[in-house]
């Protein structure tokens, strides 16, 4: 509401809410991360602290008091003190509201452009128009790149606890060789959880005849829709394994998949959640939310692109293979055989069923 409020008169409410929403939200994990050191200094220092906030806040000092003592006046005063602000914050606020909705709902036009006839140019600005979409609708931003945001944030955090993970593996020296297993493992688990692929058909709603009435190939439609996610997706990866790679000393040919294996993940994810967009779209929708975070396609592409990349993990488990780089290379081509059979896919049932939508 309040951010709604403050950022009324600007074009770049949806990109301030985006980024205000993810601060918070990191904070508060880092805030999670470091609950029980929190915990312990409060226990240790309970009375300074109580004190302090008798002296600052007169509300604590008649909820304390009413509990230790018993006190009906002080829970009176505790009553009358904390509800009468409420309740005028409410009125004051619901002054407001239907304004904040308002804008919370407004969509600036922007100017049209020139039309592009190259093949490059057309896929140019479908791509700059997928991405304003995206970043048009903050609530798109959040449930699609949490993953990729989350890695970076844990591979931030590495900066600092790089060591004492290491130092764990130390004192287990079978396990310290697996480091770049696991890295793998967590990283193409976490990409594939979501995917800005598995609402993109969905989310143009009652604006999806203007894509099926227009010269436009499927096929670059489609395109459009991988390439958002890989544009999203990729530099946030790369930076979080680059940080990862040297916080955890991994190092040599080793580091070439710890790359490429996350790179093809993301691929292959993302042509897995346009088709499973194309085989259940939502096209009827009075809020985003329904698309994004409740319709079938996207619980299904969860379950089927998470399952796809359990495959080589349990197979790893199973086999225990003796060169790492081996399997490495087999995985690979299992992801290469994903993408390349999705985008035939694509190119032929795809289509058809993007044309029956």
């Amino acid at each position: 509401f309040f951010i709604n409020l403050l950022t009324s008169k600007s074009g770049k409410k949806n990109i301030f809410n985006i980024i205000v929403t993810l601060a918070v939200m990191l904070l508060f994990i880092a805030g999670s991360s470091q609950i029980n050191k929190i915990f312990n200094y409060i226990l240790k220092h309970s009375n300074p602290i109580l004190s302090t906030f008798k002296a600052f806040y007169a509300p604590v000092g008649f909820s304390v008091d009413a509990i230790k003592t018993g006190s009906i006046f002080s829970l009176f005063w505790f009553i009358v003190i904390s509800v009468l602000p409420f309740a005028v914050l409410v009125y004051v606020l619901s002054l407001f509201y239907q304004q904040s909705v308002t804008i919370a709902g407004s969509v600036k036009k922007s100017k049209g452009g020139k039309l592009i006839n190259s093949q490059s140019g057309i896929l140019s600005a479908l791509v700059r128009k997928e991405m304003s979409r995206y970043f048009s609708s903050y609530i798109y931003v959040l449930n699609t790149a949490i993953s990729p945001l989350m890695l970076l944030f844990v591979s931030i955090a590495s900066i600092f606890t790089g060591k004492e993970v290491l130092d764990s593996f130390t004192t287990n020296p079978a396990l310290l060789q697996h480091i770049p297993e696991f890295l793998i493992a967590v990283f193409t688990v976490m990409l594939s959880i979501t995917a800005t692929t598995s609402s993109s058909i969905s989310i143009e709603g009652k604006n999806f005849w203007i894509l099926k009435s227009s010269p436009l190939k499927p096929t670059n439609i489609f395109a459009a829709k991988i390439l958002l996610h890989l544009i999203i997706f990729i530099p946030i990866t790369f930076i979080s394994i680059i940080i990862m790679a040297y916080n955890l000393k991994i190092s040599g040919f080793v580091l070439l998949f710890v790359f490429l294996i996350p790179l093809l993940n993301i691929i292959s994810s993302s042509i897995m959640g346009l088709i499973i967009n194309l085989l259940f779209p939502k096209m009827e929708w009075l809020s985003e939310v329904t698309v994004i975070k409740q319709s079938m396609s996207v619980i299904v592409s969860m379950a089927v692109n998470t399952l796809l990349v359990a495959i080589p993990i349990v197979a790893y488990t199973l086999l225990r293979p003796a060169d790492f780089m081996v399997f490495a290379s087999f995985v690979c081509c299992y992801l290469l055989l994903l993408i390349f059979g999705g985008i035939y896919y694509l190119s032929k049932k795809g289509t058809l069923l993007f044309q029956n939508i």
